[in-house]
């Protein structure tokens, strides 16, 4: 099997979450397929460089007013990538947008679910934007990381106008710290 690898934006650990938070997302993953690796117990990742940079830059503004905050680029080597799946941000944001959690709704979202091992060739086959789509990752199935550097994240980013505003993001928050 070929190496797989995925970009987070953020400490290697699992965050803590607000009360509220944690209700929504346990209620989540009590529709989750047996099998896989919940919203509580994983990290967010991107399947590609380029879909983490929306992230960069929508974190780094987000978290401005805390220096403290870990706002690390990784590129992590995924040890089961076929154990690893992709959803659709929108599905689970529109599944927010009433109140509490709908078990149609949840299962939309875990339906929506890909295999990490099979992501390139259905983002190929369906035009999938990565930008779209989020990587659960439990913190187990890091094989390895690697820091990647402000350049090369803003090397993704082919549009002029988003590379200019991530740079800016990336350099206020130097300023602050």
């Amino acid at each position: 099997m070929a190496t797989i690898k995925v970009y987070r934006n953020g400490s290697l650990s699992l965050a803590e979450h607000s009360e509220e938070v944690q209700q929504v997302w346990s209620q989540y993953d009590d529709f989750k397929p047996a099998e896989r690796s919940g919203r509580l117990d994983s990290l967010y990742a991107s399947p590609s460089l380029f879909g983490v940079t929306r992230w960069v830059k929508g974190n780094h503004l987000v978290s401005g007013h805390n220096p403290d905050a870990d706002l690390t680029n990784y590129e992590i080597t995924v040890s089961n990538p076929e154990q690893v799946f992709v959803y659709s941000i929108a599905s689970y944001d529109s599944s927010c947008r009433s109140a509490g959690v709908k078990e149609d709704a949840a299962r939309k979202y875990w339906d929506s679910g890909i295999a990490l091992a099979d992501w390139d060739a259905k983002a190929s086959e369906f035009g999938l934007d990565a930008t779209e789509w989020e990587v659960l990752l439990p913190v187990e199935a890091i094989k390895s990381s690697k820091v990647v550097s402000d350049n090369r994240i803003l090397g993704a980013v082919k549009d002029e106008f988003e590379k200019d505003q991530l740079k800016a993001a990336l350099q206020r928050r130097k300023r602050m710290m």
